[in-house]
């Protein structure tokens, strides 16, 4: 768990810390030293793509379905 950078709460906001230098992190990125740590997805954009890939695999699918009705007749 060496990756995982310090947290503390200020005034409900949480800021994230560098583990190697200390400095103030951006996005899991350090500014100073460009030391990266992964920030998982938020819930509303996993939610998006879901929804967005499921919108185009039924579309595929509607598609395929019609283009073999079209080849059997």
């Amino acid at each position: 768990m060496e990756n995982q950078p310090k947290k503390e709460s200020q005034n409900n906001m949480q800021s994230m810390h560098c583990r190697r230098c200390g400095t103030q992190m951006e996005n899991g990125v350090c500014k100073t030293c460009g030391f990266k740590v992964y920030v998982p997805m938020d819930k509303e954009k996993q939610q998006k793509i879901k929804l967005i890939g499921t919108v185009i695999l039924m579309a595929v699918f509607v598609v395929l379905f019609v283009a073999l009705q079209f080849k059997k007749g």
